[in-house]
Formats: structure tokens, C-alpha cells, sequence
């Protein structure tokens, strides 16, 4: 079996003690409170709180990805509250210049693109209902194309093709196998709209969203209330999110970006508040605690 992510920060908290050197706790996920943790009750629960202990004791530092990540480690270890960063994920532009945009359908069509794995509670369900609805418009019913790029777990015991078959958006919904890393982003970098679900949790941010914001895309991102992924598309401001599985709802989304992609009101220009997410920066920002730790060291 391979080693839980864990395993790294339990080696370095024993380095740590036999050392006496400073430990900086590096959490990209959370440890308690994972709702995709495989460990769940009983002895195995027990000892993994006890190992979440000794490093959080141990550390000198702890970062975390997201706000909401932050909060919660403060409210299991208030002693840890004021050494607590908050460090997210991002992008580096240079690894998206050579990309270069794909489509397999004419520019006429509004095309609406989702690149990866759709499981657990990110479930495209009522998302595919609203377009059921936008397909029955006899003149933006033609316009549309969804495509679904990547594998996809069973929903309700059903696969996502018997939904689209069900729903009957066969010539509207396109299921595309998984392709590679470079051609899935050429496609999503040739699409009108980037389709992100990030139900299901409200610690984590689905790391397609940084890829997504590196290929300066509009995107329609589905998410908890109050969750780290709300967070940020409320920093990013232009873009759409919704935390409504109303299909009523997000009927009225699709038809709001219809009419609106590529004007001022929904620019295909970069967001600068996105501009926070670039890795050079966030190296300053972690270059920073390093220099506070060995100071006091």
C-alpha cells in the first residue's frame, strides 16, 4: 500500500524532536475533517487523532491551503492559533504560454467544458437537468455543447451516459474519454466557459481551478456555502458561481453566460485579483515564515 500523506509530516515532527530543528506542517488537505479520509471510527480514528496531535504539538509552523482549513485547525488546536498561515495552491503562466486552443465543434457553438474525474458528491446531475431545459429552446437549444472530458463514477447506480441518454441530450452532452494532460488543457483553453464542480466539501479547492485560472477562462463553478472554494471565486469577483442545485437556477446562469460571454459583462480578459495566486508570489509568502523560524532559531 502506499504511504498516507500523513506519513510525511509524522517523519518530520520525529526529525524535528531528535534534531531540535524548526518544522514547518504542510497541510494541502486537511487531516481531521477529510471527508474523502479512508480512516473512520474505531482504534484506526483513535490513532490518527493521536498522530495529528504529536505533530500539531510539534510544529513550528503549520500552513494551510485555505481559509476555512486554517479555521478548523485553529478550533482542534487552539494553542497553534497564531502559527497558522494560510498558503493556497496556484499557477506558474509559463507552463500554460505553449498551450494552445482546441476545439472539435465551430466557433457557433457555445461550448461548455468540464476536464476530469466526476465522483463522490460532485455530481453534474442537476447541472445536466438545466441543460435539458436550454435544449428544448428551439434557437439556444442548437447553440449549446457540453462536453464531459474524463472518467466518471456511477451515480445512483447509474452511469453519467445513461443520464445523458435519459435526459435526452444525446446530440447536446458529448462524454469524451480521458486524454492527455496537454490536450485536456488545449480544449479547455478552446472552450467558451470552464465547468467546475466542487460540492461535497468545504475545506478543499479542487486543483483544476488554479489550471483554469492560468488559461484565463470565464468558469461556472458549482460549491458548498460558506466553503474554501466560495471563497475564492468571491476574491476573483467576475466569475460565476453557484451554491444552488436549483435547476431553475442554474437554468438562468447558462442563459445569463449565452448572452453574455466575450462582452463586459463577463471579460475573457484575466482577472487581477487572480494575480494572487501565482506561485512566484506565493513562494515570498512561505520564503517568509522560513526567514521568521530561523531568526528565532
Amino acid at each position: 500500500r502506499r504511504a498516507r500523506p500523513c506519513t510525511s509530516q509524522i517523519v518530520a515532527a520525529c526529525l524535528k524532536r531528535r534534531w531540535d530543528v524548526p518544522l514547518v506542517a504542510d497541510f494541502r488537505d486537511p487531516w481531521s475533517g477529510n471527508p474523502f479520509n479512508a480512516v473512520h471510527g474505531g482504534i484506526a480514528q483513535l490513532l490518527d487523532r493521536r498522530l495529528e496531535r504529536f505533530v500539531m504539538g510539534n510544529a513550528d509552523a503549520v500552513i494551510a491551503n485555505t481559509q476555512p482549513m486554517a479555521v478548523l485547525i485553529a478550533e482542534n488546536f487552539p494553542k497553534q492559533k497564531d502559527r497558522i498561515h494560510v498558503i493556497t495552491n496556484g499557477y506558474d503562466p509559463q507552463d500554460y504560454e505553449s498551450i494552445k486552443p482546441f476545439r472539435t465543434v465551430d466557433r457557433n457553438k457555445f461550448l461548455l467544458l468540464h476536464i476530469g474525474l466526476l465522483y463522490e458528491q460532485r455530481n453534474p446531475l442537476p447541472f445536466l437537468r438545466a441543460v435539458q431545459s436550454i435544449a428544448g429552446n428551439e434557437v439556444l437549444g442548437k447553440r449549446l455543447l457540453v462536453q464531459l472530458i474524463g472518467p466518471s463514477e456511477k451515480f445512483s447506480g447509474r452511469s453519467l451516459a445513461d443520464y445523458v441518454e435519459a435526459l435526452g441530450l444525446i446530440d447536446v452532452v458529448e462524454l469524451i474519454p480521458p486524454v492527455s494532460h496537454k490536450e485536456a488543457l488545449a480544449r479547455a483553453k478552446g472552450a467558451d466557459v470552464l465547468l467546475l464542480f466542487a460540492q461535497g466539501t468545504t475545506l478543499q479547492v479542487p486543483a483544476k481551478l488554479f489550471e483554469y485560472l492560468a488559461l484565463e477562462k470565464p468558469i461556472m463553478g458549482f460549491c458548498e456555502p460558506g466553503s474554501a472554494t466560495e471563497e475564492i471565486f468571491i476574491r476573483l469577483n467576475q466569475h460565476r458561481t453557484l451554491i444552488q442545485n436549483d435547476p431553475r437556477v442554474l437554468e438562468a446562469c447558462i442563459l445569463d453566460l449565452l448572452e453574455n460571454v466575450g462582452n463586459e459583462a463577463l471579460p475573457l480578459t484575466p482577472n487581477p485579483s487572480s494575480q494572487t495566486f501565482l506561485r512566484k508570489q506565493l513562494t515570498v509568502q512561505l520564503e517568509t515564515i522560513f526567514r521568521k523560524l530561523l531568526e528565532r532559531a
